[in-house]
């Protein structure tokens, strides 16, 4: 995780990623504007072949996909937008 990142873990173990514009900027398939709010919905998954799967089904469904299954920063994802444009990440979350 890099160092600017903060993790605020949940009581039932999900987390909220706080981190600053700058480095918002390296998730988003678009240009960030540091004047407007953006949300990026990660969803963690078990292992690198359900990051495949699922962006498979996304594709299919019409989803278009903004990274492709690679490693990143230390952890192994995807991008996606769905078709109203919201973007999310698929990341296989190391068990703590």
């Amino acid at each position: 995780m890099p160092s600017a990142m903060v993790r605020v873990v949940l009581p039932d173990g999900s987390y909220i990623m706080l981190f600053p514009h700058e480095t918002m900027a390296q998730f988003l398939p678009v240009e960030y504007e540091n004047s407007r709010t953006e949300v990026l919905i990660s969803i963690g998954v078990e292992s690198a072949d359900d990051v495949v799967a699922i962006i498979e089904k996304v594709e299919a469904a019409g989803g278009t996909v903004t990274a492709p299954p690679m490693e990143f920063n230390g952890f192994y994802g995807a991008g996606f937008t769905d078709l109203d444009g919201h973007h999310f990440n698929l990341l296989v979350v190391p068990k703590s």
